[in-house]
């Protein structure tokens, strides 16, 4: 497969460009309109389970998804008399083979098959599966959806939106904090210093997640429906939006810049797509290529028109791209706590002298068989395993992306390739734990060999993988192709830039550290981060007390 390689663009907006009109403000509502019929329906599975039962027409079907979303309408679909179960379609379909008995085709075999229609059976963007079923040669006659269907758009909605009003009982918000919560740059620790919690709502867009019941503020679900949350937005007209967004969320500012368009809005955007590969995108979230035209539309529109921009990227090549922002900008490091936070004794750790040195690596990792991924970023493993191999280490490696028993056979290569000791693959953990547990390492892991794929994205991000490590008083092996980030540990010696990186050269490095110098680095380099959070947070705060005060950019070029 031949991969896109992504060099920094000089021209942040290349990609953009061609996508854009001449008359932004009309744009703005198509595309709102566009974002709303993509996102479908509130994921309500009661909802859902009723339209399967008395709306979903009969016949022998195959259904798209043998995941938890099937779990959930797998009874209802055996019971109707009038349908047929003939299998289930799923991209993992070799590692599945089977659903509750039925056989797993993977969709590519639907080519080969009778049926009267396949029923897309997902969660999230049930759009994607359906343009992969067109580029296969199925009709859209004979595709049928749940949440993106028009009834079941306009039923739920209006039930949910009904629900919510009950609850709500005409309280008055002045702020509204809409959150994907699958990534966040801001905690809510910091927005609740922001937002006072009696006059702040949040809604939660992404999936279903158990932190938004221990919220500090007062929180409802829109369930992944882009039409619920505007609905709401537009009724309560705050005076500010805070729109915290990752992945296909992004997408989320359409439909809520329309809803209010005089209120001011702070988008904390984690993902720019302008800086991430087409293949990229389309193997992490599954985007088509519309998908993906949105989100860097939504990226180019929400940092021309939105108040305040907040990200975690920053550096020499990030400060050239936010030339071209029409909207303020600001950074924050994400995941790096606040001073007061520091409970635990420092002191205890100490330099590896002729023991075993140990490092950690706590963040995400793929499954194997992500292989465009392991070209660019997750390709570490390889290095990790020479390193044990040529000298005294042990590696101890947390993935944040396996999070419970049920993801295990995604993972099983790693569990049966690194058991035990010197290479030790575990599930993640509570973030509060791994803190505490980063006292016994020496060094916190980001270092890859020269990439196969390039990454422009990794030039200028503060990955939370860093700052954890940071936080944790942790010295950190980087590679010099991580620019902003080797840039900080170079400047505040906070561990140790390898370039080129291999096995000798990071074991030499190791060899020849001062140890304890590292440590005061990175403690100066957490130092540094409190304060320039601070900084930051005073500005957003300044910026929420005048809301209400500037009226919203007018939309025009």
């Amino acid at each position: 497969m031949e991969l896109d390689t992504l060099s920094f663009p000089d021209d942040f907006w290349s990609v953009v460009r061609p996508l854009l009109s001449s008359d932004h403000a009309r744009q703005t509502l198509e595309l709102a309109d566009e974002v709303e019929e993509y996102f479908g329906g509130p994921r309500d599975i009661g909802i859902a389970r009723q339209f399967i039962r008395n709306h979903l027409p009969p016949g022998r079907i195959y259904v798209y998804g043998a995941g938890l979303h099937s779990e959930n309408i797998v009874d209802i679909l055996t019971h109707r008399d009038d349908l047929e179960v003939l299998g289930f379609l799923d991209r993992d379909a070799d590692r599945l083979k089977t659903f509750h008995g039925y056989e797993v085709l993977a969709p590519e075999r639907i080519v080969e098959l009778d049926f009267d229609y396949v029923l897309i059976s997902y969660q999230r963007i049930e759009a994607t599966m359906v343009d992969r079923l067109r580029q296969l040669g199925v009709p859209a006659a004979k595709i049928h959806t749940i949440y993106s269907d028009p009834g079941f758009i306009a039923t739920a909605v209006a039930e949910q939106f009904s629900r919510i009003e009950r609850r709500l009982d005409g309280r008055r918000f002045d702020h509204v904090i809409v959150r994907s919560g699958i990534h966040e740059v801001v905690p809510d620790s910091v927005l609740v210093e922001l937002f006072p919690p009696e006059t702040t709502l949040v809604i939660h867009i992404g999936p279903a997640k158990s932190t938004v019941a221990i919220s500090p503020f007062w929180t409802i679900d829109a369930q992944g429906c882009a039409a619920l949350a505007a609905r709401i937005v537009k009724a309560l007209r705050p005076k500010t939006v805070y729109l915290s967004t990752a992945q296909e969320f992004e997408l989320f500012y359409f439909p809520i810049r329309r809803a209010v368009p005089d209120t001011q809005l702070i988008h904390e955007i984690y993902d720019f797509f302008p800086l991430i590969p087409e293949d990229w995108i389309k193997l992490g979230i599954n985007a088509s290529d519309r998908l993906i035209e949105l989100m860097r539309l939504s990226n180019y529109f929400s940092c021309r028109y939105s108040q305040m921009i907040v990200s975690k990227r920053a550096g020499r090549e990030w400060n050239r791209a936010c030339e071209s922002f029409y909207s303020p900008y600001l950074f924050v490091y994400p995941g790096i706590g606040s001073k007061g936070s520091v409970d635990w004794d420092e002191s205890t750790r100490e330099s590896p002298g002729d023991g075993p040195v140990h490092i950690l690596y706590a963040g995400a990792q793929v499954p194997p068989h992500f292989h465009i991924y392991m070209r660019s970023d997750y390709n570490f493993l390889p290095l990790m395993e020479e390193i044990t191999q040529k000298s005294n280490v042990t590696i101890d490696i947390f993935n944040s992306s396996h999070a419970y028993e049920i993801n295990d056979p995604t993972f099983r290569n790693y569990m049966e390739r690194y058991p035990s000791p010197p290479m030790t693959y575990h599930r993640r953990i509570p973030f509060d734990n791994l803190i505490h547990r980063m006292q016994k390492y020496h060094f916190g892991w980001l270092c890859l060999p020269p990439r196969e794929q390039d990454l422009a994205d990794q030039q200028v991000v503060i990955c939370n993988r860093f700052s954890a490590y940071v936080y944790g008083g942790l010295p950190t092996i980087v590679d010099a192709e991580w620019h902003f980030i080797a840039d900080l540990v170079a400047e505040y010696g906070a561990g140790l830039v390898v370039e080129d990186a291999d096995p000798d050269k990071v074991l030499r490095a190791i060899r020849e550290c001062d140890y304890q110098a590292l440590l005061r680095g990175t403690v100066r380099l957490r130092e540094h981060m409190w304060r320039h959070n601070e900084m930051t947070k005073e500005l957003l705060c300044q910026l929420v007390d005048k809301a209400g005060n500037n009226p919203s950019r007018e939309m025009t070029l």
